[in-house]
């Protein structure tokens, strides 16, 4: 998906209105950009020897790396990621600071570059 500069903020701006965490990976599950929740939830240094989900981190390698997703849920991501699927939905639980979180994973494939 390419954006103009213009379309590129007001997309931003979109995502930061939506309730939740969200945030946009290419097509190798690199982070692009990540809303204003997502980065002060996932920043880094909250928990020990974790550097965070951040721009520019490959989000499937260091969630796996970390238990985060299972196997099978990475690579439903990464089909969503290859245009092999649409759409891959899954709800998963992470331990974060000191208790469980559940989270919903949705994972969209944009339309294409218009």
């Amino acid at each position: 998906m390419h954006l103009t500069s213009q379309k590129s903020n007001e997309f931003k701006e979109l995502l930061d209105l939506i309730p939740g965490y969200a945030c946009v990976l290419d097509e190798n599950g690199k982070i692009l950009y990540a809303d204003k929740s997502w980065q002060n939830f996932y920043r880094p240094g909250v928990v020990a020897n974790f550097s965070g989900l951040v721009v520019g981190t490959d989000y499937l390698d260091e969630c796996s790396r970390w238990g985060i997703l299972s196997e099978a849920q990475v690579k439903g991501v990464r089909s969503v990621l290859k245009r092999d699927t649409l759409i891959y939905e899954t709800v998963y639980s992470c331990y974060y600071l000191g208790e469980v979180k559940w989270f919903l994973l949705k994972a969209v494939c944009p339309r294409g570059d218009e």
